[in-house]
């Protein structure tokens, strides 16, 4: 077995979700943000490089090209930060369920689920409905 990191296997009550809340907000808020930031600047450099006869047709000597390329590596950055941001609530055992809207989950024991979304007042439990 390697070293890598593996997801936590905690289990939350409601009262340790709670607790933990500051602290998840801080990073989803910093991983909504961030994911929002990433998807506008992809598809800006996307349009940029179409309208600028394609990919295919990329030079050296094209007086934009290092700003392109800066702009590739600032998103590849960028990237890096999204990941490690993951990586802390991983860390803390809590699953991010989009991106986009902040959702994360807080596994339990038993067959209710912890759910929050970034800009929600509290934890909700949803119970499964069966199979």
């Amino acid at each position: 077995m390697t070293a890598e990191h593996k997801p936590t296997t905690k289990r939350y009550t409601r009262t340790e979700a709670h607790k933990a809340l500051p602290l998840v907000n801080s990073i989803v808020r910093d991983i909504v943000e961030l994911h929002s930031d990433l998807e506008e600047r992809r598809e800006r450099l996307g349009e940029l490089r179409v309208s600028r006869k394609g990919p295919r047709q990329r030079s050296e000597s094209d007086p934009y090209e290092e700003e392109f390329r800066q702009m590739e590596n600032d998103l590849l950055s960028d990237d890096g930060r999204l990941r490690a941001y993951c990586d802390e609530l991983t860390q803390l055992g809590v699953e991010l369920k989009d991106p986009k809207v902040g959702a994360v989950e807080f596994p339990t024991v038993g067959l209710s689920k912890l759910v929050w979304h970034l800009g929600d007042a509290d934890i909700q439990e949803v119970y499964a409905t069966g199979a």
